[in-house]
């Protein structure tokens, strides 16, 4: 299993997010049986015990983004995007970050192109939204189910009741199969190798966001 402290509560999430119109998959759309991008993802990154998981997300984002286009691997600062971030909005130290932010300060680091902008996903929209655009930043209500996260398989253990919410987290949606969506994530040692993965319906039961990034 994996490591049972890490940071979570990270995540925020704003009222001009929730109220950004999601995007929509064409009726007669089949979805391919399963997508995976995770070769295009550099080795996971560990955030540490700070708050920065939607700077990690991101900066994730725009790696696996750059190598599938570039075919040249390159990791950005996603602890300098952070920093960034909080400077930007003034927040103090080891707060959270909503997506709009983490994304402001990578395009504020020329990390992330000024061209692109979040628009959210909904859940029945998942399949669609990584046969489209490949990527899907995810934001979960993770609890201590995560801890028990297979180092074999990736598999999320269901929350249980005597398990506990810890917040708010954002991580980077790679590829599905049958069972569920597979993320990179920003902890280690954690999950095989940073990879994770749950079943359709804990997604459902666990998602608090999702966004694509399209050309605006």
């Amino acid at each position: 299993m994996s490591r049972t402290r890490f940071a979570a509560g990270g995540l925020r999430v704003s009222t001009q997010e929730q109220l950004a119109m999601p995007l929509a998959s064409p009726r007669a759309f089949t979805a391919p049986a399963s997508l995976n991008h995770s070769g295009y993802c550099l080795p996971t990154s560990d955030q540490g015990n700070t708050s920065a998981c939607a700077s990690f997300t991101m900066c994730g984002w725009a790696e696996c983004h750059d190598w599938r286009s570039t075919h040249v691997p390159k990791q950005h600062p996603a602890q300098k995007v952070y920093e960034r971030a909080l400077l930007d909005t003034g927040l103090p130290a080891d707060s959270g970050l909503t997506f709009t932010q983490a994304l402001e300060a990578a395009q504020g680091e020329g990390v992330i192109s000024n061209k692109y902008k979040l628009q959210p996903v909904l859940g029945g929209n998942i399949r669609f939204a990584f046969h489209q655009y490949g990527l899907v930043l995810f934001g979960f209500n993770v609890g201590t189910n995560w801890n028990r996260t297979s180092r074999w398989s990736g598999k999320i253990d269901k929350m249980r009741s005597r398990d506990q919410i810890l917040g708010g987290h954002a991580v980077l949606g790679t590829g599905y199969n049958g069972y569920g969506p597979w993320f990179q994530n920003s902890w280690l040692p954690w999950g095989k190798e940073g990879f994770g993965q749950m079943g359709w319906k804990q997604m459902s039961a666990e998602l608090i966001v999702a966004f694509v990034l399209v050309h605006k």
